[in-house]
């Protein structure tokens, strides 16, 4: 699914793909989000984000965030989810990924806090820059390159 910029979306905005496992495509214009809920079965997801953005992903192949602004994951459920220029990334919900959990906040220096919920991540990789960054993980973590203070 294409769609046009969403700007000022104040509230929860839902989209739902999975019937067809259609991907959600949010990344040609830089969106103007509060909250998003997306299903995409095991479509992917790309949001291009201009500000603070929460983000639940109930079910998704990849998903990829670019967001300038501060990012809170609710729960969610993905392959891949790859985060880029956020200025902090929280969670408020367990994280299920079973692919490659890669997220940089090294152009704020912000932290990456993925602690207050117990997550099943296969992969991860992060660069906070001079930020911290805690995991909170129920079985082994397998570490990429990561770079924190």
């Amino acid at each position: 699914m294409k769609a046009a910029r969403m700007a000022g979306a104040t509230g929860t905005t839902s989209i739902n793909t999975s019937g067809a496992s259609g991907d959600i495509d949010l990344s040609n214009n830089a969106q103007v989000l509060n909250t998003l809920v997306v299903n995409a079965g095991t479509g992917d997801v790309y949001v291009n984000e201009t500000d603070a953005l929460t983000l639940e992903v109930t079910a998704a192949g990849d998903v990829t965030v670019d967001s300038v602004g501060a990012l809170t994951l609710n729960a969610g459920s993905m392959a891949d989810l790859t985060v880029t220029a956020a200025s902090s990334v929280t969670d408020a919900g367990a994280l299920t990924s079973t692919g490659t959990v890669s997220i940089d906040t090294s152009a704020a220096n912000g932290n990456i806090d993925l602690d207050n919920n117990v997550h099943t991540l296969a992969n991860f990789g992060g660069n906070a820059g001079t930020g911290t960054i805690d995991i909170l993980e129920l079985n082994d973590l397998n570490l990429g390159t990561t770079t924190a203070s």
